[in-house]
Order: C-alpha cells, then structure tokens, then sequence
C-alpha cells in the first residue's frame, strides 16, 4: 500500500487500515490479473502498480493502472504493446539490459528498476554489471529515464526515491505483524549496506546503498563515493 497518511498503531484489518489512512496507491504482487483482483477485494484501490507472472487480459481489464512491472523482455514489449498511459518498468537482469542496449529509441513509458533477490546465487544469475551497463546507456540515449534502486554513484545521477510504503506482505490479514513473514520481506526486499567509503559520498544521506545479497555477489567496489567538490579539488 502506497502514499498514505500514517494511522494509528492499534491493529485494525488491513482493509480498514487502509481506508483509515486514505492509502492512494496499491502495489499488488499475483500470479495474474483474476490474482490480482482477488487480492484487492474489500479495498478501495484508486490507483494500482502491478508485478504479474502473466498479464494476460489486462488490456481489456478497466483495472486503474498506474504501473506494471516487466521481469522479462517479452513482458516488457507486451506491456509497452497496450495502447494505455501507465509506465513500464523493466527489471534491470542480464536479459533485459542486453534487451535495452537495442533498442532504437527509449520508450516514453519506460522505467527501470534493480531488482532484489533473496538468496546469493540469484544476484549472482542475474545482475547486470550495472557500473559498465549505465554507462553505455546514458551515453546512448538522451534524457532521463526514471530508475529505482540503483545508487546515485552507478547511476550517475539521484535515482527516483520510491512512495513509501506499508509492506501488507509482512503482516497478517487482520493487520499484526507476523515476525516469519517480517523477515522474509526485509532480506528479500530492504536488507540494504554500504561501504565505509560511502561517509564521504555527497548522496550519503539519502542513499540506502546496494541490497545485501547485490553486494555479497559483487563486492562493495562498483559503490564509488561521489566526493564533494572541495575534495575532488584537493585530490582527496
């Protein structure tokens, strides 16, 4: 649940919750859109990001959709298909980026957005080699396609700061947190570190660094400190 206003710490169903604090947005994670449906029963969804294994039958579906995530590159030039005005946001993999280095021209609905994985050996599977990737990619195309989840320093740029967020998945129907669920949802999706060299870095306050598992696979040397200017002047 995306973009409300805070409510009160006693336990209330989610969908009263969410009522309670006039939530704008639901980010809705299913199988597909029957799925999806399912799971928004009871809510009042006045906007809805989707990540769907199969999104077929969303053209026809009225759904109100503000964004629908791709994890592949047939998903992606599916969505991208859909005679519609919700953003496209592509899940930065090795497919994909080698999907994006081709393409002609950026999409006007495109975005993108590093992915996050729970166990060492999908970071490893999957990644991109996001420093050498953005590199060629800004190089290649004018202006700025919206990205999630990539620090500043890869990207070459502040990134787009998501909406915060109730996670729903971390809790149970009747609005408790369920401690199981908790820690699955935090080391999936906000189990986040930095380098010690990070200190110095003019993003440091805003920037929650690389996911663990993204660093684990990888190492901490694709996060280079953006130094400030006094710095880089003395060759600090």
């Amino acid at each position: 649940m995306l973009g409300g206003v805070g409510a009160t710490l006693e336990h209330l169903p989610l969908t009263e919750r969410a009522a309670r604090a006039g939530v704008e947005r639901f980010w809705v994670i299913a199988a597909d859109v029957h799925d999806a449906r399912a799971a928004l029963e009871g809510y009042d969804a006045p906007a809805l990001e989707l990540e769907l294994d199969d999104y077929a039958g969303l053209a026809e579906s009225a759904l109100p959709v503000v964004k629908a995530t791709a994890k592949t590159v047939a998903q992606a030039e599916a969505l991208l298909a859909i005679d519609a005005s919700f953003e496209v946001e592509v899940l930065l993999t090795r497919e994909t980026g080698a999907w994006l280095e081709a393409l002609d021209a950026v999409p006007a609905r495109l975005a993108l957005r590093q992915p996050t994985y729970e166990r060492l050996t999908e970071a490893s599977d999957h990644d991109l080699d996001l420093p050498a990737f953005f590199s060629r990619f800004t190089a290649r195309f004018t202006g700025e396609v919206p990205v999630e989840g990539v620090p500043a320093c890869v990207l070459g740029r502040a990134p787009r700061l998501p909406p915060k967020t109730f996670d729903a998945a971390m809790t149970r129907p009747d609005g408790r947190l369920e401690i199981f669920r908790y820690a699955k949802r935090y080391i999936l999706a906000h189990y986040r570190s930095k380098s010690l060299r990070c200190r110095q870095c003019v993003h440091d306050a805003t920037c929650e660094g690389a996911h663990i598992n993204q660093v684990r696979a990888h190492g901490y040397g694709m996060l280079e400190p953006v130094l400030p200017a006094e710095l880089t002047a003395s060759g600090t």
